[in-house]
């Protein structure tokens, strides 16, 4: 190499040609002289879990890895934000691993020398490394893995989870914890465990691996919360802080039935119903009572409707007087409601009365003329139900007092009308039963009505914009006349119609439609015109000198099932054409021409209507089109009789005959014969002799076609073969 370059150096006039080969060579010498054996880098790791350390007050976050394959590792890089920066291991105390270990220890992030923080998250990736080794710089491994795949992860507390549910009642349960590097031995010392107000007691903990650890409790599960925290003890090697807090619910039932439900304080239409609370709340708190009353000892029940309360008596009112009742109570918590309690003892409402006064009276949702009065209906109605209410009105403060008619109604409130502007009322309320009305409730507070109000100006002359069309109903119309369009838009009413400048007449006119009537007119274009004060629109109308629509006469050819049919129906005058009703699967129709075609996918007779639809006019005609059967494919049979000389059917050939002649029978069209061809073997060495035997047996076949009723064409013959055998082949023509 080194005379290479001299040649290069000291002979500058060499020919160009030799000098460019002789730096050719020199380069090559180079680059041979530089290779060196690469080393294969390995599989990528993957990351398997991270968890926090503290040594010595410091702390560092091991990284738990599994090898991608078999390989050698000189060291590994890491990463703590996802793979933008990358340091090596055993460096500078940054990161520490033994060539032993499946995992790292990483004390600074991969972006500098700061710290693990604790609560900081970070982005853990790891490479694995054959070649080289570790330099402060970071830059000392080659031969390196891809990456592995990414864990995120906060620096600090570990993590504990579960899955694991305690039922309400449930005896001696367990909770499977999962978590990562248990300590082992473990013990209930190394958490702290609380079973609130479940009764349980924590009886133990199972080490199943470094993952997974198992809590026994004793007792039997009520409502109440437990909660297991893993301490800094209870992990190998010792966590920086305790794990988090899982919490396990066992949940509450439903309460307990009330009980000593008793029912006294009674009117015609009321009892106080009283109880005492159930000896469990299910475990947790009772928020409302209900109660159910009946008046046929049980047969049915009424629930009576209050507010929610968790008092332990109310006042159940509405009842009818000279009744008798039996009550139950049921108590309700977070869950539901519980079982009712057993029944009162039966009481008796006493005799009916009035209903008692309304209460709370009061007046507003003022107006010049009326005010809107409301009232709370009696507690007691006096054992019959209210039927109407009495409200009378005063403008003296009560010195006097007007009644107000209205329909006589329930409703505890009604708007009185009729009265003066800026005027102020009181108003009361007396109740009405079927005993008759009670007293009169205390007058309201004194309400106003509101000023009267200034007339309202005249209203503006309305606009009307000019006419539009949106829709005519057929551009191309009848010149023969009695025709007619349907023309749809905005702002018809009383238009003025006229056909090229001569006025025609229009039905049904409204401001969105109009019908036109078209007298007899030369063919040709023509312009439509609405017109109103506002304005003009106008289409153009072709007339067309046709035919009047009708149906031409029909002759429809045989169709079958999987057969290829076309027909076209045809009417006079120019038309489309569409089909309603019963219109058979396979075929389709050309709404253009009226053509019918396709292939049918299903037999039987279906009835449809064709329509004609003209500039001329309209017909339609109902349809019966009968699908045949589909055509079958030959079939064919054959007789052994039992021997030469004899032409008797045997019992079960003539048995399996009948069979295959039934089957002919069953799958035949209707309206295609078929064609029967019955053939015998000729006499040995003259095939085209036929022999008595078998035109005898043909003979008998024949007679069995006759008593089956088989309509079908039947031709006889011979062909070479088996003297005493003879063949039925049977086919149906496909029409043309």
């Amino acid at each position: 190499m080194a005379d290479l370059r001299q040649l290069l150096i000291n002979k500058p006039n060499q020919p160009i040609l030799l000098r460019i080969f002789l730096a050719l060579a020199l380069i090559s010498s180079l680059i041979v002289s530089g290779t060196t054996s690469a080393t294969a880098a390995p599989a990528s790791p993957t990351i398997t879990s991270a968890s926090t350390i503290t040594t010595g007050g410091t702390q560092s976050v091991r990284i738990n890895f599994t090898r991608g394959d078999a390989t050698t590792l000189t060291g590994l890089k890491y990463s703590t934000d996802g793979g933008v920066t990358y340091h090596e291991c055993d460096v500078n105390g940054r990161c520490d691993w033994a060539s032993a270990n499946n995992y790292v220890q990483v004390e600074k992030l991969s972006s500098g020398t700061s710290s693990m923080s604790n609560g900081a998250s970070i982005d853990l990736r790891l490479k694995a490394c054959s070649g080289g080794s570790p330099n402060s710089s970071g830059t000392g491994l080659t031969d390196c893995s891809s990456e592995s795949g990414l864990v995120a992860y906060t620096v600090g507390s570990p993590s504990i989870t579960t899955t694991s549910t305690i039922s309400n009642g449930q005896s001696n349960p367990t909770i499977d914890v999962t978590g990562t590097d248990f300590e082992t031995p473990t013990s209930l010392s190394m958490f702290t465990i609380s079973v609130g107000t479940t009764t349980l007691t924590a009886s133990g903990v199972t080490f199943n691996s470094s993952t997974s650890l198992t809590f026994s409790f004793t007792g039997t599960a009520v409502a109440g919360t437990i909660t297991i925290q893993a301490k800094t003890t209870s992990y190998n090697p010792d966590a920086s802080y305790a794990s988090n807090t899982l919490s396990v619910i066992v949940p509450a039932l439903v309460p307990g039935a009330p009980t000593s439900v008793t029912a006294d304080t009674g009117t015609a239409s009321s009892f106080v119903v009283s109880w005492v609370a159930p000896t469990s709340d299910g475990g947790a708190a009772i928020t409302d009572y209900g109660i159910q009353y009946s008046s046929n000892n049980g047969s049915t029940w009424e629930t009576f409707t209050a507010s929610a309360s968790t008092a332990l008596s109310r006042t159940v009112n509405g009842l009818v007087g000279n009744t008798n009742y039996i009550f139950r109570v049921t108590a309700k918590n977070s869950v539901g409601y519980g079982n009712y309690s057993s029944n009162s003892s039966q009481v008796t409402t006493s005799g009916l009365s009035v209903p008692e006064t309304p209460t709370a009276i009061s007046a507003g949702s003022a107006t010049s003329s009326s005010l809107v009065v409301s009232w709370t209906a009696p507690s007691n109605n006096g054992g019959a139900a209210i039927s109407d209410y009495w409200l009378q009105y005063s403008s003296n403060n009560g010195s006097t007092w007007e009644t107000f008619t209205a329909t006589a109604s329930a409703t505890a409130s009604r708007t009185v009308t009729g009265l003066s502007a800026s005027t102020a009322y009181v108003f009361r309320v007396a109740a009405k039963n079927s005993v008759g009305y009670g007293p009169f409730s205390d007058s309201s507070t004194s309400v106003s009505t509101s000023a009267a109000s200034a007339p309202a100006p005249a209203p503006a002359p309305e606009v009307i914009p000019a006419p539009i069309i949106n829709k005519v109903s057929k551009t191309k119309v009848c010149s023969r006349g009695g025709d007619q369009i349907l023309i749809q838009g905005s702002y018809l009413a009383n238009a003025t119609i006229t056909l090229d400048g001569k006025v025609v007449q229009g039905r049904g006119n409204s401001s969105n439609s109009v019908l036109v009537d078209l007298e007899e007119s030369p063919a040709g274009e023509k312009i439509l015109k609405l017109t109103t004060p506002s304005g003009s629109a106008s289409t153009i109308l072709t007339f067309k000198l046709v035919d009047r629509t009708a149906f031409k006469v029909f002759y429809i050819p045989y169709i079958y099932k999987g057969g290829e049919f076309n027909y076209t129906f045809e009417a006079f005058g120019e038309n489309t054409y569409r089909v309603t009703g019963n219109f058979p699967a396979g075929l389709t129709l050309n709404e253009l021409t009226g053509e019918v075609s396709g292939i049918p996918t299903e037999e039987g007779i279906f009835n449809f209507v064709i329509h004609a639809d003209g500039v001329c006019g309209n017909d339609s005609d109902v349809i019966r089109l009968d699908i045949d059967k589909e055509i079958p494919n030959a079939k064919s049979f054959r007789i052994k009789f039992p021997n030469k000389k004899t032409n008797k059917i045997g019992a079960a050939p003539l048995f399996e005959l009948k069979k295959f002649l039934k089957e002919i029978e069953k799958i035949s069209p209707k309206q295609i014969e078929p064609v029967i061809f019955i053939s015998g073997g000729a006499p040995e060495g003259e095939p085209e002799i036929d022999s008595e035997e078998a035109k005898a047996r043909r003979d008998a076949i024949c007679d069995v076609l006759l008593t089956q009723d088989i309509l079908a064409q039947t031709i006889a013959g011979i062909f070479a073969g088996e003297p005493d055998v003879i063949e039925i082949f049977v086919y149906w023509p496909v029409p043309r």
